[in-house]
């Protein structure tokens, strides 16, 4: 296989990388920067809540493709850094394809933490990867069958799935260990009325509240309740 060559070289193709590119071709236009990322159709980060609500669609929240990364100056390759060798200045990605750079910029972003709790491997429970397939089938096969949902986390992205999810008629309860929600983020002047906004749409608010287990079904290994 044959080896390439670039000026810049990133690693991941989220937002971060994504204006590190653009960024970079404005201020070196003769530079070469190539853009290493998972998959050939990528959703962008904070726009996934919206997937199921205001966008109505996954396909609303993509970030750029190969097409249209080209023409803004950055080429893409699709796949996996397995690993990077910093002396010789090249990433090694599993197809065994080298890539050497004279400058790396990592930008992979973040995997969501899922808390120890009982049950968490049971079906009918989900954390929010960025993952396209994965959304999709969320999205087309398991949303449409959802009539009662419990979201553990009341920060941003719990706050935000709640508000959309309800719109689609599902009965939504958010359940956060601290006294508020968003209160590790805003003051009171911001979070009560925020609380007292989604309690009027009907969702419950479950504050000073932790989740000790997730109950399966008596005869099913799928999720009954918390």
């Amino acid at each position: 296989m044959t080896d390439l060559q670039t000026d810049i070289l990133i690693i991941g193709g989220g937002p971060g990388g994504l204006l590190t590119g653009t960024t970079a071709v404005q201020y070196w236009p003769r530079k070469r920067i190539i853009m290493v990322r998972l998959e050939k159709r990528a959703l962008i980060p904070c726009g996934i809540p919206y997937i199921f609500g205001t966008l109505d669609g996954i396909d609303e929240d993509m970030l750029p493709g190969r097409d249209q990364l080209k023409a803004a100056g950055i080429d893409l390759h699709i796949g996996r850094v397995s690993s990077i060798n910093r002396q010789e200045q090249f990433a090694l990605l599993e197809n065994g394809e080298r890539i050497f750079y004279e400058r790396l910029i990592l930008s992979t972003g973040s995997e969501p933490f899922v808390p120890p709790i009982p049950g968490r491997e049971l079906q009918g429970v989900f954390t929010i990867h960025k993952n396209y397939s994965y959304q999709n089938n969320l999205f087309h096969e398991v949303l449409p069958h959802v009539k009662r949902l419990v979201i553990i986390g009341g920060g941003f992205i719990g706050v935000e799935f709640a508000e959309e999810i309800h719109r689609r008629g599902v009965e939504v309860h958010i359940v956060e260990k601290m006294p508020h929600l968003l209160a590790t983020v805003f003051d009171k002047e911001l979070y009560i009325p925020i609380e007292q906004y989604l309690q009027n749409l009907g969702i419950t608010v479950h504050v000073h509240s932790e989740i000790e287990a997730i109950l399966p079904q008596a005869t099913e290994n799928k999720v009954a309740g918390v």
